[in-house]
């Protein structure tokens, strides 16, 4: 693998990590149907990072087409499953028990979440109540992010090194940075 798409991963995988906490420490907070869809919202987006994160990992493309790729399947849990190698779609299919493709990320707003979320008639439902509404889905669809990550952890061996002021290349760091700064221009 490419240091730079390494590096991306890395902080894709990161990303993926920081949704996960914020939903572990919001969860007991959520108590109106808006903040509940926003934990639904949290991990939809760890998962939507850490399927990045394995996309820039299994890529034999550069950084720049990589990245396209990633931006132009947009939160589209689907499409970016489908930018997978065959093994790693297979293991995503076996792990992530609960299809997410029924919730968007539109959902991040209330109004969203009131429309979505309610009966026709208006009232809080069966939708509501065996989803957003059930810490028992929620937290399924947490340790299911959880096993996926820690499956990307074994293609993706992180490798701790203690380096000294000294050691820092900075025309190497201001070259990655460089790097990463024009990915996203056309």
């Amino acid at each position: 693998m490419k240091t730079i798409n390494k590096k991306i991963a890395d902080y894709f995988l990161t990303d993926a990590r920081d949704f996960l906490l914020r939903y572990k420490l919001l969860e007991e907070r959520a108590t109106h149907i808006g903040l509940r869809s926003k934990l639904l919202i949290e991990l939809i987006f760890s998962i939507e990072c850490a399927l990045k994160a394995l996309i820039f990992i299994e890529s034999k493309e550069s950084e720049k087409l990589t990245y396209k790729k990633t931006k132009d399947q947009g939160h589209n849990i689907k499409k970016l499953v489908a930018c997978l190698e065959t093994d790693s779609q297979k293991q995503f299919s076996k792990i992530m028990t609960i299809d997410l493709s029924h919730y968007g990320v539109y959902c991040r707003y209330q109004l969203e979440s009131e429309i979505d979320f309610r009966e026709t008639a208006g009232v809080l439902g069966t939708k509501y109540y065996s989803t957003i509404a059930n810490f028992t889905w929620l937290d399924n669809i947490y340790k299911n992010i959880s096993e996926f990550i820690d499956y990307i952890d074994t293609k993706n061996p992180v490798k701790f090194t203690v380096k000294t002021w000294a050691d820092i290349d900075i025309k190497e760091e201001l070259k990655t940075h460089k790097i990463l700064t024009n990915i996203r221009n056309k």
